[in-house]
């Protein structure tokens, strides 16, 4: 019985080490938290894709920031340039509300104010 309890001791003692001994001796990263999954990346200044159908093209391009990339086409068909942003409304838009732009490239389609889309 003796014998018994000395090696029970002697086993306790063994698992109480000193925190010297049992810090990591690598430096693998520590995993990802749940904020840091949950968090989407976008680009600076630039969050997810607000819906601007029926909007003017200047005040789009003036909300979503010289950092975006912007393509504006003519939907009427005409093939015309778009010079002055405040006169064209928006028809189409690419990508959808609520898509994050992650450096996606945004399209417009637009006609004049006053023409139908």
């Amino acid at each position: 019985m003796s014998v018994l309890a000395l090696v029970l001791l002697t086993g306790l003692t063994a698992c109480g080490t000193s925190p010297e001994q049992t810090k990591p001796t690598d430096s693998a990263p520590s995993p990802p938290t749940a904020h840091s999954r949950a968090t989407p990346q976008t680009d600076a200044g630039i969050g997810p894709m607000p819906d601007f159908v029926g909007g003017n093209v200047k005040g789009a391009l003036m909300q979503l920031g010289p950092e975006a990339d912007v393509r504006v086409t003519d939907s009427s068909g005409q093939d015309r340039s778009i010079d002055d942003e405040g006169d064209w409304k928006i028809c189409t838009q690419q990508p959808s509300p609520g898509f994050l732009l992650n450096g996606h490239v945004v399209r417009f389609g637009a006609v004049l104010v006053g023409e139908s889309c």
